[in-house]
């Protein structure tokens, strides 16, 4: 054996484990729904500039936090529906996608276990709640602490079948 084909070996070995990482990393990307969760960042988001254009001042270390807590909910929510939404999932794998299927099938087709989706949603959901700590503690309101464990606990039960 040559060192060329050494090389091109130890090259090939390296290019199938990026290969495999992009997949991984594609996987988490898709079961998260980034691109949905505008559905809940751009109104919130909106709330943020239209408190800055009629207030003298606004917190935004509150904002980002409330932002930030926003995303991981929502990315909780997609990811407690693939869980909960397997069985019809592996249907779908089964007979084919419709216009009435949903889901993303990662979850389904074992690219990524209910398990490792349902670790990741329970820190989402602790994350969220740290800030939405944060942002009562700073701001001294624990009203305020109410409506975000009311908002998450909504949106995870809305996400349950």
């Amino acid at each position: 054996m040559t060192l060329m084909s050494k090389f091109k070996g130890f090259l090939g070995n390296i290019i199938m484990t990026n290969a495999k990482s992009l997949s991984a990393i594609t996987n988490w990307v898709t079961v998260m729904r980034l691109p949905f969760t505008t559905v809940a960042l751009m109104p919130f988001a909106a709330g943020i500039f239209i408190g800055y254009k009629s207030a003298d001042s606004i917190s935004w270390t509150a904002s980002i936090l409330g932002l930030i807590a926003v995303l991981f909910i929502c990315i909780t929510c997609y990811l407690i529906g693939e869980i909960c939404d397997k069985e019809e999932d592996l249907l779908t794998l089964k007979y084919m996608r419709t216009r009435f299927s949903g889901g993303t099938l990662v979850v389904a087709d074992g690219s990524i276990s209910p398990r490792a989706a349902g670790t990741l949603a329970i820190i989402l959901l602790c994350g969220s709640a740290l800030c939405g700590f944060y942002i009562s503690y700073i701001h001294s309101s624990w009203a305020l602490l109410g409506l975000g464990v009311f908002g998450g606990l909504a949106a995870v039960v809305y996400s349950l079948p």
